[in-house]
C-alpha cells in the first residue's frame, strides 16, 4: 500500500478539484512545493500503481459543453456476446460511460452505456446507428432519458493538511 507523504498530500488536494485549463496546469502546485511538474506526474503514477487513488480523469460537464440530449441506453446483450457488443460501444465517440453488470430476474439488461449528443435529433440517429451496429449481438434495449443532472463533482479526500 502506497504510503503518502506530505508532497503527495498537497498533490492530491490540488488534482482533487478542477485543474486550470492552461498549458501547464502543475505549475502553479510545482513551484508552491518545490518539485518539478515531471516529478508530480511521476508520483501520481505511483499513486495510481499503489492503489492510492484508483483512477485519475476528467469530469465533462456535458450541458456546458453543448451536449444536451444524453442517454442512459441498456443493452441485453445475447449470452456469449458482451464483449463484442462493449466494442462496439467502446468505439463510439459519443459513449462517455459503459459498463458491464450482471444479469438480474426481471433486468436482463447487462451492458449500460451513456449516450451524448448535442440535440435530440442527433441522439435519435446515435441510437439508430448503435442499433444497427449491435442487431445481431442484443436481444433488447432501453433507452432512459437524462432530464435533470443533480451533482457533478470530484469527490473530497484531503481538505487540509495534517501530518501524520
Amino acid at each position: 500500500m502506497y504510503k503518502p507523504d506530505k508532497i503527495d498530500r498537497a498533490i492530491l488536494r490540488y488534482v482533487q478539484d478542477d485543474l486550470p485549463l492552461v498549458r501547464s496546469p502543475y505549475r502553479e502546485l510545482s513551484e508552491s512545493v518545490g518539485i518539478s511538474e515531471d516529478e508530480i506526474c511521476v508520483r501520481l503514477q505511483a499513486m495510481l500503481d499503489g492503489g492510492l487513488i484508483r483512477r485519475f480523469g476528467a469530469i465533462l460537464r456535458h450541458n456546458v459543453a453543448g451536449y444536451h440530449a444524453n442517454a442512459m441506453v441498456v443493452w441485453e446483450v445475447v449470452d456469449g456476446s458482451r464483449e463484442s457488443a462493449a466494442d462496439v460501444l467502446l468505439h463510439s465517440d459519443a459513449v462517455s460511460h459503459l459498463y458491464s453488470r450482471p444479469d438480474y430476474p426481471g433486468w436482463p439488461c447487462n451492458l449500460f452505456s451513456m449516450v451524448h449528443a448535442r440535440d435530440e435529433n442527433e441522439l435519435e440517429v446515435i441510437l439508430y446507428d448503435l442499433r444497427n451496429k449491435l442487431s445481431e449481438l442484443i436481444d433488447d434495449y432501453h433507452v432512459l432519458r437524462s432530464v435533470r443532472e443533480f451533482k457533478k463533482t470530484s469527490m473530497k479526500y484531503f481538505e487540509e493538511d495534517h501530518d501524520e
